[in-house]
């Protein structure tokens, strides 16, 4: 893998993790 590559995925992972918390909360609060 190329650099490049490996920071596209950290940056998906990243998005990933914040719509996950945010799914978390929204279904916490309904």
């Amino acid at each position: 893998m190329t650099k490049q590559q490996k920071e596209q995925l950290g940056i998906i992972a990243g998005i990933l993790g914040i719509l996950g918390s945010l799914l978390v909360i929204y279904l916490g609060i309904v």
